[in-house]
């Protein structure tokens, strides 16, 4: 790091800052986090002692501003954190009783309604059969928006504050949802965040598909318009 450090200034910069990035942070008894926090302050000691003081030492991303309150410096980096998405499902607890609210919202709406009877199959290979008539609802979003193939097996959406069941697969732009007579076309539908007292996170369906919110987040395709 000394040698780092005497090839930037030389190079006539400005040493600004220091930093590493932890691995474990969200796990509270693995020992490697607390190892990086003790080699991370060698090398400043290290630093400071053959001269380099950086204004700016940062090592705890979300997890470890959550979980390590020892690993904070001068800054810390809340990454996901900002999107109101918790890092890893070991700290969704911990984000829950902070009040950590989803800042992103994933929306569309019923575009079109259809009342099918007893043994229809449902989308691309019949994955999902109506056991009983049922109401089924299009929604215009698919997997060319970033909205995982897999969402369907065990994912939801949210339409009038109530939790509604995917059925069938998600095709390259829409969806099926099961839903009842009190739904409508032009609908609001929520597939990340809050409506009403309900409220799909991001960590969840990323746990549901078998990744991560972050991933969830960052699939969402070009044509989704923006809205800040």
């Amino acid at each position: 790091a000394v040698d780092l450090a005497r090839r930037v200034v030389g190079a006539g910069l400005l040493l600004e800052g220091v930093f590493t990035h932890f691995a474990l942070a969200d796990r509270s008894d693995e020992p490697i986090t607390g190892l990086q926090v003790e080699r991370f302050d060698d090398v400043l000691v290290e630093l400071a002692d053959a001269g380099f003081e950086a204004p700016l030492t940062h090592q705890a991303n979300t997890a470890g501003a959550l979980n390590r309150p020892d690993s904070h410096r001068s800054m810390v980096r809340i990454g996901v954190g900002i999107y109101g998405v918790e890092p890893s499902p070991l700290l969704r607890s911990r984000c829950r009783e902070l009040g950590l609210q989803p800042a992103v919202w994933l929306r569309s709406e019923v575009s079109h309604l259809q009342v099918v009877g007893p043994g229809e199959g449902v989308g691309y290979s019949h994955r999902w059969t109506t056991p009983a008539e049922t109401h089924l609802a299009i929604v215009p979003i698919g997997y060319a928006d970033g909205i995982f193939r897999g969402w369907w097996n065990g994912g939801e959406v949210l339409i009038g504050g109530h939790r509604r069941p995917i059925r069938g697969v998600v095709t390259m732009d829409s969806l099926i949802v099961e839903v009842d007579g009190t739904v409508a076309v032009g609908d609001e539908v929520v597939l990340l965040g809050a409506q009403e007292d309900e409220c799909l996170r991001a960590g969840e369906v990323g746990e549901l598909l078998g990744t991560i919110g972050y991933e969830i987040l960052t699939s969402l395709g070009a044509r989704v318009p923006r809205r800040y």
